[in-house]
């Protein structure tokens, strides 16, 4: 996703979740947030390629990836509500043992 796209999607996602109200400061903080893990992930990245290898590091982010899906589908599936517990009716003193 290009950053134009992006910066579309951030606001249109951020107005339906959180509201209007304090708007500029969320977005200030998913910006901030944004900003710099795309300023430190490649050369987090590279330090984690130098210490463990390509293939750990291909795993790794492997592994993520199929996280953040993860956690993307879990957070759209609607949530159940638990089923309430039956009341029994209490049992007369002249049926109870």
């Amino acid at each position: 996703m290009g950053n134009g796209m992006a910066t579309l999607a951030r606001a249109t996602a951020l107005a339906d979740r959180y509201g209007t109200a304090d708007y500029g400061a969320i977005a200030g903080v998913a910006g901030g947030v944004t900003t710099a893990s795309r300023a430190l992930a490649p050369v987090a990245a590279a330090l984690y390629a130098a210490a463990l290898g390509l293939p750990a590091l291909f795993w790794t982010l492997a592994l993520v990836a199929a996280l953040a899906a993860w956690l993307a589908h879990d957070a759209e599936r609607p949530r159940r509500r638990p089923a309430r517990a039956r009341r029994r009716a209490p049992v007369p003193e002249a049926c109870r043992p």
